[in-house]
């Protein structure tokens, strides 16, 4: 643990004190030049003293160590997990994939019977591990996945049919994502795949914030397209 050493608490406690009465001392004396100059004198003679405790205490502070660009992503993505926790959950499966992923509810209706998200939900969305360099180039891959269940629950679908609704939906939304955010990304898919390659690499918090706002809208699309019939 760190501590200010007796000498150097002691002379700066004296060294202000001895400023003060220097100032004082000076304005005693109506401010003239030759007390102006006596006190300059006196306070350059303790000033050192003073800066010397005054760093001691500064090194005592807590400091903010500055996180890395990946650290930062992980916390950011953290905070937008917990804005919509009732939605969506960290995945367990991230060894498996080689991917930084978040599960949904399948079932949007659990979302007003309180069933807890540990069941009923499959993969949402899969990023690059946060880990040096995975966010630093311009095509960053990032993996969206159409659940049967939050679209066409209870639907008799044969392969060829989903196929063909899965495709009709994500058709949809990378329409709405080109659109959207078109100047730093382009959005493609087939089937029950949506990939979003980001053209520009992420470096800072603006960046971090670009990411999240494409995580909210892709969330938004989905529950604002859970109910749709395409035929």
């Amino acid at each position: 643990m760190r501590k200010i050493g007796i000498e150097t608490l002691w002379g700066g406690i004296f060294g202000i004190v001895a400023i003060v009465a220097a100032i004082i001392e000076m304005a005693l004396n109506g401010f003239e030049a030759l007390a102006i100059a006596g006190a300059v004198k006196d306070v350059s003679g303790t000033l050192v003293t003073v800066m010397v405790l005054f760093f001691a205490i500064k090194n005592l502070l807590p400091r903010k160590e500055k996180l890395s660009i990946e650290e930062r992503i992980i916390l950011a993505l953290e905070e937008w997990q917990q804005a919509n926790s009732t939605m969506i959950i960290k995945s367990s499966d991230d060894e498996k994939t080689g991917k930084y992923g978040f599960h949904m509810r399948t079932d949007i209706r659990d979302f007003y019977r309180a069933v807890p998200l540990t069941k009923n939900s499959g993969w949402f969305v899969r990023l690059p591990l946060p880990q040096v360099g995975n966010y630093a180039n311009d095509n960053i891959r990032i993996e969206f996945h159409l659940n049967k269940g939050t679209f066409f629950a209870d639907i008799a679908l044969s392969p060829d049919e989903l196929k063909h609704r899965f495709d009709q939906l994500n058709k949809l939304f990378c329409d709405f994502i080109n659109a959207k955010y078109h100047d730093f990304l382009v959005a493609s898919g087939q089937n029950d795949l949506i990939i979003i390659k980001m053209s520009q690499p992420i470096e800072n918090d603006d960046d971090i914030q670009k990411l999240i706002e494409v995580l909210n809208s892709m969330l938004q699309a989905y529950l604002a397209s859970a109910n749709v019939k395409v035929s």
